[in-house]
C-alpha cells in the first residue's frame, strides 16, 4: 500500500490541498519544512506510531514558504483509522486488568471511538458560521481511503492566542475567560439546540445512546479505578456510581428527553484558548456529538475551578450558560430544566469519560486528572 508518509509533506501537496485557501490565485508554495512534532501529549496517536511505524500519524508543525515572499507556520494532522484505534484501546484495556480486558472484548463491538478520523474532517469542512466562529482556520484537507490518509491543515494557534495548554494551570483562567469560552461555545450550541433529525443525520458523530450499551465496560473501569487509583473515586461517590451504571437507561433517557444540541465533549482547557481579541478558539473536535449543552459547560469548570470552588461560583456559570445558550437559540430555557441537565451532564462525564482519563492515567500520568476529580466530586456534593 502507497502510506502517507512524512515524505509527502512537500510544496507541491501543500499546493494542491491549499489550493482555495493558502494557494488560491495562483500563489505558490516553494518550501515546506518540518520544524516540530506536536503529537507528544497524545498517547494515542503515540501509540498508533508504535503499531503503524510505516505511515504518518499525529501533529506536524510545518514552515510553508510562498513565492512572494511570504511565509506562515500550519499545523498538519494525521488521523488514525478506525482499526488503529481500535488496536490502541484493545492494549490499553488489556493491559487494565484481566476483569476489564474480558468486559471490554465482549462489549466493545461499535464502542463509541469509532469514526474518529472522519469527525474532525467532516466538521473542518463546514461552512456553518457559528462552527466557523469558534474552530482554527483550515486551510484544506487530504482524505484518500486507499493511502489510509486522513489529513488536515490548520493554522498553526501560537502568539495570537492566550491560555493555550493551560491544564495544569486552572488559575490562570479568570472569571472573564471562562465567560468568554462559555460565550462562544454557546454561540454553537443555540445554533443546533433541538435540531434532533439534522444531528442524527450526521452519521459521522459519536452515537447518542452510548453510555448504557457500553455500561460493562464502564463498570468494570469504575471498579478498577476506585481499587487502583481511589483518590480519583472518593469513598462516598463509589457505590452512587456503580449504582448509575448498573442501571443507565433510567438517567440516560431523561437526557434523551431534553433538547440536545453539538457539543465538543471534550471541552476542556485541554483543547481550547482564547484569541487575543478575547473569542474562543477549540480545536480537537474528535468527540463531537449530540448531547446535553450542559455537558461541555460542566467539563470546561471541572477543569478550571478549585476543588474547593463555591456553589456561587457554579450557579454564576451555569446562569450564564443558560442565558448565553437561550439568547443565541433564541428559545425561553426553564432554570429548573437547565440545572437538571447539568447534573444529568457531570453523572455522564465522572462515569464514563473519567474512566477513560483514570485507564490512561496508569500509563501516562495526568498531574491535573485529581485534581479534576476532587472538583467533581464537589460538584456533587452540591447538588444532592
Amino acid at each position: 500500500m502507497d502510506y502517507f508518509t512524512a515524505a509527502d509533506l512537500e510544496p507541491e501537496f501543500f499546493c494542491r490541498v491549499t489550493a482555495d485557501t493558502l494557494c488560491k490565485g495562483g500563489r505558490r508554495i516553494v518550501a515546506a519544512t518540518a520544524i516540530g512534532d506536536l503529537t507528544c501529549n497524545s498517547i494515542a496517536s503515540e501509540t498508533v506510531r508504535q503499531i503503524s511505524p510505516h505511515k504518518l500519524v499525529g501533529l506536524v508543525e510545518m514552515a510553508l514558504e510562498f513565492d512572494d515572499g511570504t511565509a506562515t507556520n500550519v499545523v498538519i494532522k494525521a488521523k488514525p483509522t478506525d482499526a488503529e484505534v481500535d488496536q490502541t484501546i484493545d492494549l490499553v484495556m488489556a493491559l487494565t486488568s484481566p476483569h476489564v480486558k474480558s468486559v471490554w472484548a465482549d462489549n466493545a463491538a461499535g464502542n463509541y471511538l469509532g469514526g474518529l478520523c472522519r469527525r474532525e474532517l467532516a466538521l473542518y469542512r463546514t461552512s456553518e458560521p457559528t462552527l466557523t466562529a469558534v474552530l482554527p482556520k483550515c486551510y484544506g484537507t487530504y482524505e484518500v481511503a486507499e493511502r489510509e490518509a486522513s489529513v488536515v491543515v490548520i493554522e498553526r494557534l501560537h502568539d495570537d492566542v492566550r491560555l493555550l495548554d493551560k491544564v495544569d494551570q486552572p488559575h490562570v483562567w479568570t472569571v472573564a475567560d471562562i465567560e468568554a469560552a462559555v460565550l462562544g461555545i454557546a454561540g454553537v450550541h443555540g445554533h443546533w439546540l433541538g435540531r434532533h433529525d439534522e444531528l442524527a443525520a450526521m452519521r459521522w458523530m459519536l452515537p447518542l445512546s452510548e453510555p448504557p450499551r457500553m455500561a460493562p465496560i464502564w463498570a468494570a473501569l469504575w471498579e478498577h479505578t476506585a481499587e487502583r487509583f481511589p483518590e480519583l473515586i472518593p469513598q462516598a461517590w463509589r457505590g452512587r456510581g456503580t449504582r448509575l451504571l448498573t442501571n443507565p437507561d433510567r438517567w440516560w433517557n431523561e437526557v434523551l428527553t431534553m433538547p440536545r444540541t453539538l457539543v465538543h465533549n471534550d471541552f476542556s482547557p485541554r483543547n481550547i484558548a482564547l484569541r487575543t481579541d478575547g473569542t474562543l478558539v477549540a480545536y480537537d473536535w474528535e468527540l463531537v456529538t449530540a448531547h446535553v449543552p450542559q455537558r461541555d459547560l460542566v467539563e470546561l469548570l471541572a477543569f478550571t475551578q478549585p476543588p474547593d470552588v463555591e456553589r456561587e461560583a457554579v450557579d454564576h456559570y451555569l446562569e450564564f450558560h443558560r442565558r448565553a445558550v437561550a439568547a443565541a437559540s433564541g428559545v425561553d430555557i426553564d432554570a429548573a430544566t437547565w440545572r437538571r441537565g447539568y447534573q444529568l451532564a457531570l453523572i455522564d462525564l465522572a462515569t464514563t469519560r473519567m474512566m477513560i482519563y483514570a485507564a490512561l492515567h496508569q500509563f501516562k500520568p495526568f498531574p491535573y486528572l485529581p485534581r479534576v476529580a476532587a472538583t467533581l466530586a464537589r460538584f456533587a456534593e452540591f447538588e444532592q
